[in-house]
């Protein structure tokens, strides 16, 4: 919900369902924590929707990967693109509907998360690269057991760096690597 960066301007419309954490945790959140204004409708419906985003005025809004594919698979929309839209944020965007659905529709930023009610991590994707949660790490690196036992550690592949553990992956970490 913090990621947002939503503000009491802000007007943050949510259609999911709010027993679901996307809808309930994520989309209330965003406009809790910051005084956003929620706007909730019952329910998702493709042909109301745009025409409901420009009257309501929202700045945001909440989604899951397959409303936005319904969205652009809809014939075009006069209201699709007269909207105060700055920031879509949800989960399960595919990557072959992220680039029609982000330029058809004039959105601007997208954040695309990925948690789990069972986990205590979630991941990001803050650089807006299309089809990705969280691009910054590309290895998983578990160490061996004379190193660290039983640690797993997230390497930054491009520069073979541990940014929160100040080291090198190097002759004195041999880790096991899974690509």
């Amino acid at each position: 919900a913090g990621a947002t960066r939503s503000t009491p301007e802000d007007r943050i419309f949510n259609v999911l369902p709010l027993y679901h954490s996307t809808g309930g945790l994520v989309g209330v959140g965003a406009a809790l924590l910051n005084g956003a204004r929620l706007v909730i409708r019952k329910k998702f419906s493709a042909s109301t929707f745009w025409p409901d985003v420009r009257s309501s005025g929202a700045t945001m809004f909440v989604y899951i990967g397959e409303l936005c594919r319904y969205l652009v698979n809809c014939p075009p929309h006069e209201d699709e693109t007269k909207h105060k839209l700055r920031l879509a944020f949800g989960n399960g965007l595919r990557a072959d509907v992220w680039p029609d659905f982000q330029s058809r529709f004039k959105i601007p930023d997208i954040l695309e998360f990925y948690g789990s009610t069972e986990g205590n991590v979630s991941l990001f994707n803050f650089d807006g690269k299309q089809g990705a949660i969280g691009d910054y790490v590309q290895r998983l690196i578990i160490t061996p057991a004379t190193t660290a036992p039983g640690v797993v550690t997230l390497i930054d592949n491009a520069t073979n760096v541990m940014p929160w553990l100040g080291g090198t992956v190097g002759a004195d970490l041999k880790p096991f690597v899974i690509e």
